[in-house]
């Protein structure tokens, strides 16, 4: 089976069809964050309407001693569950939580990804920052990424499976070493954006970048066309034209107004940079975006 997190609640993707959890309630409406399976079979999912456990007997329901409030980030420790809460971190070991905030070192802001790397350390991720905790029962410090500090993307970091993690930012992936030293990984190598909005590192070692359309607009908009590889971005754009939003141009399998005009910016943008072939594909994406604007999203009202 897949478990799918949606903005929308919870699915199961088994034997070719997908299905929604429809209970409790609480889960069946609520935005799904973050999913994590421990060893024992056991299925965690934070959400917007607090964090929840699916047994492994095969039933949801609220996790037992959580306090309430948002859960974001949840991810399996070496002796434990580490969650992201809303003014703090949370660890669950042996039916028992305890809460590290203030007094731990955080600032008492939401925590949207904690992560144990190799050697043991606690990195955790803030709105405003990123924090690590080098070992049990010593206080977090704030982790100095030089001019990335508030460029690491708030909701995720990933294991690099060697010790390390790699943190997505607006300027790359930056890689915590397993020393704790710092690499971005960036256009310089290949990226064909500088926003990453999530990794992932497979089996093979492998890094996978997540695709946001969005946000690729947002960096172009906000840097004025100054991009590398505008004609890849173009590219990959058009690739995308299938994909749901926020990876690609669609919404829920329709064109939408605002990602129509996210997409022709980007085309306008990269225009002098595309070959022919190229440019021929972005007319006939236009005049579809065109005749959907005419025919589906104008209405007499």
């Amino acid at each position: 089976s897949l478990w799918i997190g949606t903005r929308r609640g919870l699915c199961r993707f088994r034997a070719g069809r997908i299905t929604r959890v429809t209970e409790p309630q609480a889960l069946a409406h609520a935005e799904v964050k973050c999913l994590c399976r421990t060893p024992d079979g056991s299925l965690w999912v934070a959400t917007d309407q607090g964090l929840f456990l699916r047994s492994a007997g095969g039933t949801f329901q609220a996790a037992p001693g959580w306090p309430g409030g948002k859960a974001y980030g949840v991810s399996g420790g070496r002796q434990g569950l580490w969650v992201g809460a809303e003014d703090g971190v949370r660890f669950f070991q042996g039916g028992i939580w305890r809460a590290f905030g203030r007094e731990s070192g955080l600032p008492g802001e939401p925590v949207k990804a904690a992560e144990e790397d190799g050697a043991g350390r606690l990195w955790v991720r803030t709105p405003t920052a990123l924090f690590m905790r080098r070992a049990e029962g010593g206080l977090f410090a704030r982790v100095d990424a030089g001019p990335m500090l508030n460029t690491i993307y708030e909701e995720h970091l990933s294991p690099d499976g060697r010790g390390g993690l790699w943190a997505p930012t607006v300027q790359g992936l930056l890689h915590i070493r397993p020393d704790g030293s710092l690499e971005r990984l960036g256009q310089g190598r290949g990226l064909p954006t500088a926003w990453a909005n999530a990794a992932l590192v497979d089996r093979q070692g492998r890094i996978w970048k997540m695709d946001d359309m969005a946000m690729t607009f947002h960096v172009i908009s906000d840097l004025h066309g100054k991009v590398k590889h505008l004609d890849q971005i173009a590219k990959r754009v058009l690739q995308l034209d299938g994909v749901d939003f926020p990876s690609g141009i669609r919404f829920e399998g329709h064109y939408e107004n605002h990602l129509n005009w996210d997409a022709v910016k980007i085309f306008r943008v990269a225009w002098p940079k595309l070959d022919a072939e190229t440019k021929a594909q972005v007319r006939v994406e236009i005049s579809r975006m065109l005749d959907w604007c005419l025919t589906e999203s104008c209405q007499p009202d």
